[in-house]
């Protein structure tokens, strides 16, 4: 286990793309039904919820900016799904300079932090092939996409019983039996 990203031993999802090629937009919410009956058993069994899901699409050839999702710098973690990509690469990176850092908002109007390139450091990077990974979405981090239209459906867990965000490491824990190291 590493403390960007876990691949995970979670049954495929299905689905219909079309809605979201037809689609314009780079973000959007949909419902959380999407992930199936079947990975959201596994994750009631571990007193796992989903609290939301969007799609992110990237064509190809393209780059997501280098953010950090919320406000702040922490160890937020989110649940993707990879759809196509072929060879798209994620990474993390550390800012070289706090000062550098700057807050945006997404065209889901939520608030984000921003870095420009020349700005980080590289620390962590991983090709990403189709499937599920626990992500820390907490640090700076973007994708590279190459070959093919990518299809991103990441989802907010959180914790049933006393329903607050899981981080990356508490995710880590409830997840181990499911990460492919």
């Amino acid at each position: 286990m590493n403390q960007y990203c876990n691949y995970l031993n979670f049954p495929h999802i299905n689905m219909d793309l079309s809605v979201y090629k037809k689609n314009k937009r780079n973000q959007i919410r949909v419902s959380r039904d999407i992930m199936g009956v079947e990975l959201n058993n596994i994750l009631d069994k571990l007193n796992i919820g989903i609290q939301w899901v969007e799609v992110f699409y990237l064509g190809d050839n393209a780059n997501h900016s280098i953010h950090c999702d919320g406000h702040e710098l922490d160890n937020k973690a989110k649940l993707n799904y990879i759809i196509g990509g072929k060879d798209s690469i994620m990474s993390w990176y550390k800012p070289i300079s706090e000062d550098k850092i700057t807050k945006r908002t997404s065209s889901a109007n939520t608030i984000y932090l921003g870095i420009n390139t020349e700005d980080v450091i590289e620390t962590y990077n991983t090709p990403m092939k189709e499937g599920f990974y626990l992500v820390n979405v907490g640090e700076f981090h973007n994708v590279w996409n190459k070959y093919e239209d990518r299809y991103c459906l990441s989802a907010c867990l959180v914790d049933t019983e006393k329903n607050y965000r899981l981080n990356f490491n508490e995710l880590q824990q409830r997840l181990k039996d499911y990460i492919n190291e």
